[in-house]
């Protein structure tokens, strides 16, 4: 293939409640640079994550070396939380630089890079900062979860720092015996219960989710608390892969931060359920550029 003169290029972006990844591909479909930058979710608003997508992207273009302009690119992207008319239509409202900019849900986009495209009977199982299953029976799509922490994110890491924060509160006020995990946690929010009351006021999914590495370690340690918070998630995530595999569904990808440590603790019953995925939600948003799969088709800033 010869080079043209002005060669489109695709950034395909997947955007959490924790970062926003970007990766590159060039005219012939070969990586050719990879940015992150911060969360990007439909929660923080289009503008925050229209934003977070153009530093990732801007720190990949510069990885990669090659002066490419946005107006030359099509943006894929999967994003957290576009799950409904509402959020499509914010996120239609915002100018873009891109030639193209295509979007729909963080999920779709995980679950079109775990099969390598559209396929029946399959699922994937998201546990990262929030959760969600997405998946393709035989009645077609279906999503379980991913409503968000105050009402859903079930065996996510939000969902699991949220718990180990609220039992620390607990044991700040002397309601019930501290431990190891809510001594660590105390003395990170401030000290006492008026502390961790201020940082709760504005903290985000992903800040309760940074404490996870911590719960699994004390877990790990025998700290009773962060044993049973462990124990309560892993029932949530079984529940929802239970739920999954109800629809008849036969593959089930696990992803996120979480995946690994549920993967290994899963009831042996669960185990024939789990395969491995063959890519990962960029490599979806490539697909879904290409197949031309996208939800959301956004305009360019005229």
């Amino acid at each position: 293939m010869e080079w043209q003169a002005e060669p489109t290029f695709l950034i395909a972006a997947d955007c959490g409640g924790t970062k926003c990844r970007v990766r590159i591909y060039g005219y012939m479909g070969n990586i050719i640079g990879e940015g992150v930058a911060g969360p990007a979710n439909m929660s923080l608003g289009p503008e925050r994550t229209l934003e977070e997508i153009l530093k990732a992207s801007k720190l990949a273009i510069s990885q990669c070396g090659l002066p490419i302009a946005f107006e030359n690119t099509t943006l894929s992207a999967g994003i957290a939380g576009l799950v409904d008319e509402e959020a499509a239509a914010r996120l239609k409202s915002l100018p873009h630089p891109f030639k193209e900019f295509h979007a729909a849900s963080d999920a779709y986009t995980a679950y079109l890079g775990a099969f390598g495209g559209d396929r029946t009977n399959a699922a994937i199982a998201i546990f990262g900062t929030g959760s969600s299953i997405f998946g393709k029976d035989e009645n077609g799509y279906f999503t379980l979860g991913g409503w968000g922490l105050p009402l859903s994110d079930q065996a996510s890491g939000a969902r699991l720092g949220q718990l180990a924060v609220r039992e620390s509160l607990k044991a700040a006020e002397g309601i019930q015996p501290a431990s190891p995990l809510t001594d660590q946690i105390i003395k990170r929010l401030g000290g006492d219960a008026k502390s961790i009351y201020r940082w709760s006021l504005e903290a985000k999914p992903a800040d309760y989710a940074i404490f996870c590495p911590d719960i699994l370690n004390a877990a790990d340690l025998g700290d009773d608390i962060a044993s049973f918070l462990v124990k309560t998630t892993r029932r949530e995530a079984q529940n929802l892969l239970a739920a999954t595999a109800a629809r008849g569904v036969k593959n089930i990808v696990l992803m996120g931060g979480l995946s690994e440590f549920y993967k290994n603790n899963l009831h042996e019953k669960y185990q024939p359920l789990i395969t491995t995925g063959k890519g990962d939600a960029m490599e979806g948003a490539r697909l879904m550029a290409n197949e031309k799969l996208a939800t959301v088709t956004l305009n360019a800033a005229s």
